[in-house]
């Protein structure tokens, strides 16, 4: 009112009326006015301005010895001025600080209470307290020592201070928050802005505005208060629970992992408070050398990377990160306080073993970390005592040494040599007595041979196990490999073999994913993954491989944005092994579909070319590699219409499996499949059925295998539209059958419901083409926005069962609306496909106002023009066009 007031002081009669329309709109409303949905801008600056105008009022004022020259910042309830005293012939500047507006009581109290702790603390790393005093024009006040600074992380990247340099600037805010601590006082308000480094290099903490007493139960200092920063907050913090020192150590790791990646912890679309408050307490924290982009596509100019700020290149800054730091920022920034240091005291112990070379609490590490370390640290003592060492028993110890590791490798090797000369064995027909031995006898073969062999050496029986139960898995066969597994891990569980143990549990996460059951490997993946050092090249990788099994699964469920971060998380850990390659093919490929399904084409194509260049770079080219990789991207390239490129893409991916594998090997069938969608997207309808019922004769054709559903969905799908609805529905049926006996892959379900909706449509059943839909429908409302493409297929044909079932009463008003809708989201479709924006335009005329007859006549006319002689759609435009007439 104040401000209406001022602002109609010359026009009453325009206050009374803009107040009447404010009572008003509070009255439709029943509770306060939205004005601000409306005009947020307005409103915040005429908020702005009126801060301003109280601000600038103190300019050229005193308060006792200090002269106010101008504000230098402000906060929720304070206001700080640079203020300077000319007295004693001496003269000093100082950071004055007072409240704003009118503060009630609790704010005064907290003010108070926050002048009263600077008073208490006395450090070279804290602003000192030079004077406070009341008076009844400002209120409270007190002045600080002046810190001329920046922000910790705006000195260290100006200055380009390498991860040694900000890690012992980073000590020091540790020793004053630790003191701080030791006096009782939880800062709670930890960050950047509150850390200033002076030009030369000083750092001071700043705040203690929302600081809390631990020794007092008050409420301005009580859990009660939530002033915070979610970007720095602890997730207790935003619980609202109990306030200790732990809260500090939580947001000290958000601020140490900011200065070592120039990016936060929690990475969130919408930059709100509520956002970043969830990101808190429901997202992991990702390894900080896990965030370091890649240089692998990188613009030459690098000077916004993180790395350029760090005097280092994108490689050598995850190197520095990963191990030690990783482990330091992930414990401080662990979501239980419990789990966290039990003290600032004790991460910058951490710390400064890094900067010493020692070993950190953080890390488990084994007896090689800890000697690792030690050598690092005493690197010209250890080697002078090593030659030394070495001219009296080096050459004893060596040649016992070498003498015993020989024995052990002939030994594994010896066995394992064995085993592979009777698994070829058995495969002569002559030992066999048989003259068609397949992969399966050869596998319970060689079972047979590790199961009464002697094989002594653990490690080696755990590699074959492991071994054959991949080549069953391969086979599709999961009652031979469940107990080959758990054998392998129990062995490597006896002998306390990580690595071993990661890659039986990757085994029986294949396993798993078969059944499926998907929540059962995600845990088991993760369990195993925190017995693994991500600092160890090799555990780094399995690490990878355990994270792609998880993938496996939330591809299944269509959790795409979930699949994307895990494997951009897992990509950085693998190497350059055959094997790393081929699961960073995979991890990639996946991503990139996910990425498509997220509606982010341009980034989906760009990592699978990216890929596909470096493949294609190695020498020899590895033909499998490149043909799955391709395979991946040509359906991206389906996606966005580029058929004739995706047809080639398919072609040659095809031609290299049917180079490797032979014509009609079951290995080939997923790449036919995909070969056969592109051909249908670009309009071979015929070439496309034929190759998919070649691809159902070749699965069928072996004992227990059968096609899979996609395959099956997709021959249903294009039997249908070729005008064969009996026959596609036959086909549907087994598919919709085998997915919901599986429960996975919801969104291609929901997709095969819709072409089995619109087959029993054109058979004549529409009844129970309405409960196909509905199911459909049901599937998609957890997925999709009613817009998406998907959505808008379920939504059309609603509209024409609406019409078959009541005919021209149909039609009504509600009907027409949601027609409009339809047509108008279509319209708005950057890939919509012609067939289904036609339909849509279709069922839209029906509510034109022409005479009905003429309105029907004249649509089915410009459906027919859209659409390719013998297209279903014209089949149930028909029924729909009968059923008004009735």
């Amino acid at each position: 009112e104040r401000i209406l007031e001022a602002a109609c002081a010359d026009d009453p009669d325009l206050l009374v009326e803009t107040m009447h329309l404010l009572r008003a709109d509070a009255d439709a409303m029943a509770h306060l006015s939205r004005i601000t949905a409306h005009a947020p801008d307005l409103l915040g600056e005429m908020a702005t301005e009126d801060d301003r105008r109280m601000e600038d009022a103190w300019i050229g004022r005193e308060l006792g010895a200090w002269r106010i020259l101008r504000p230098i910042g402000h906060g929720g309830m304070g206001v700080v001025y640079l203020a300077e005293r000319h007295e004693g012939g001496f003269r000093q500047q100082a950071a004055l600080k007072m409240l704003r507006g009118n503060p009630g009581a609790p704010a005064i109290a907290r003010f108070i209470a926050e002048r009263q702790i600077l008073a208490a603390l006395e450090h070279p790393h804290i602003a000192r307290l030079l004077d406070g005093g009341t008076t009844e024009l400002s209120g409270p006040w007190f002045a600080l020592e002046y810190v001329d600074g920046v922000s910790i992380t705006a000195w260290c990247d100006s200055r380009r201070l390498s991860i040694t340099q900000r890690l012992r600037l980073f000590l020091d805010v540790c020793d004053v928050v630790a003191y701080a601590h030791e006096h009782l006082i939880v800062h709670r308000d930890l960050k950047p802005a509150n850390i200033l480094v002076d030009n030369n290099g000083r750092a001071t903490l700043l705040d203690f505005g929302i600081a809390k007493l631990l020794d007092t139960n008050t409420d301005q200092t009580g859990t009660g208060l939530r002033a915070f920063t979610p970007e720095y907050a602890a997730p207790e913090q935003i619980r609202g629970e109990s306030i200790t020192t732990s809260v500090d150590v939580y947001a000290l790791g958000v601020v140490l992992f900011e200065l070592l990646t120039g990016r936060r912890p929690y990475q969130v679309r919408d930059p709100s408070s509520a956002a970043y408050e969830r990101a808190v307490l429901e997202q992991d924290v990702t390894r900080p050398s896990g965030v370091i982009p890649s240089a692998t596509g990188l613009a030459s100019d690098e000077s916004g990377l993180p790395s350029y700020s760090r005097a280092l290149t994108p490689q050598a800054l995850k190197s520095r990160l990963r191990g030690d730091l990783d482990a330091i920022v992930l414990k401080a920034l662990r979501k239980e306080p419990c789990h966290r240091y039990g003290s600032v005291r004790e991460l910058a112990a951490d710390v400064r073993a890094v900067l010493g070379h020692r070993p950190v609490s953080a890390r488990r590490g084994g007896w090689r970390y800890v000697a690792g370390r030690f050598l690092r640290r005493n690197t010209l003592a250890v080697a002078m005592a090593s030659l030394a060492l070495l001219a009296l028993v080096g050459g004893l110890f060596a040649a016992l040494w070498q003498a015993h590791e020989a024995r052990t490798q002939r030994d594994a090797a010896q066995q394992s040599l064995t085993f592979m000369t009777q698994l070829f064995q058995n495969a002569d027909p002559g030992n066999s007595q048989s003259d068609n031995l397949t992969v399966r006898h050869l596998l319970d073969e060689g079972v047979r041979s590790i199961r009464y062999s002697l094989i002594e050496s653990s490690s080696a029986r755990a590699e074959l196990l492991v071994a054959m139960a991949s080549a069953y898995l391969g086979l599709e066969l999961t009652e031979p490999a469940a107990p080959l597994i758990d054998e392998a891990m129990a062995i490597a569980e006896t002998t306390g073999d990580a690595m071993a143990l990661a890659k039986a549990a990757i085994q029986r996460c294949r396993l798993l994913n078969y059944i499926p059951d998907y929540a059962a490997c995600a845990a088991l993946s993760t369990s195993i993954q925190q017995r693994l050092d991500p600092g160890d090249a090799q555990q780094a990788a399995l690490i990878a491989r355990l994270i792609a099994q998880r993938v496996l699964g939330l591809r299944a469920q269509d959790r795409h944005e979930e699949l994307v971060k895990a494997a951009q998380h897992a990509l950085p850990l693998l190497g350059q092994s055959a094997e790393d390659r081929f699961s960073r093919a995979d991890l990639t490929g996946m991503m990139a579909t996910s990425l498509g399904e997220l509606g982010r084409h341009a980034e989906a194509e760009q990592v699978m070319r990216e890929l596909i260049a470096d493949i294609e770079a190695l020498d020899p080219v590895p033909p499998l590699l490149l043909a799955a990789s391709q395979d991946y991207l040509s359906g991206l390239l389906v996606a966005t219409g580029r058929t004739e490129e995706a047809l080639a893409l398919n072609r040659e991916a095809l031609h290299g499996y049917e180079q490797l594998y032979g014509v009609d090997n079951p290995i080939n069938a997923t790449k036919m499949n995909n070969l056969s969608v592109a051909l249908y997207t670009a309009g071979h309808l015929d070439e496309a059925i034929a190759l998919l019922k070649r691809v159902v004769a070749i699965r069928e054709s072996r004992e227990g295998d059968s096609a899979s559903p996609a395959q099956l969905g997709n021959l249903g799908a294009f039997v249908f539209e070729s005008g064969n609805a009996a026959e596609g529905l036959t086909h549907l049926d087994k598919a919709i059958k085998i997915y919901e006996d599986s429960n996975t892959r919801p969104t291609d379900l929901a997709g095969f419901l819709w072409w089995r909706a619109a087959a029993l449509i054109v058979l004549d059943r529409p009844a129970d083409a309405s409960a196909s839909l509905a199911k459909g429908r049901d599937i998609l409302m957890s997925l999709h926005e009613t817009n998406h493409p998907r959505f808008l297929r379920i939504r059309t044909l609603g509209l024409t069962l609406a019409v078959l079932d009541n005919g021209a009463a149909g039609i009504d008003e509600l009907w027409c609306a949601e027609a409009a809708a339809v047509a108008g989201d279509y319209a708005h479709l950057v890939d919509a496909r012609a067939a289904d924006l036609a339909f849509g335009d279709f069922l839209h005329a029906l509510c034109l106002s022409e005479p009905p007859p003429r309105a029907i006549k004249n649509a089915l006319e410009r459906l027919s023009a859209s659409l390719k002689p013998g297209d279903f759609r014209l089949e149930i435009a028909r029924r729909v066009r009968a059923a008004i007439r009735r």
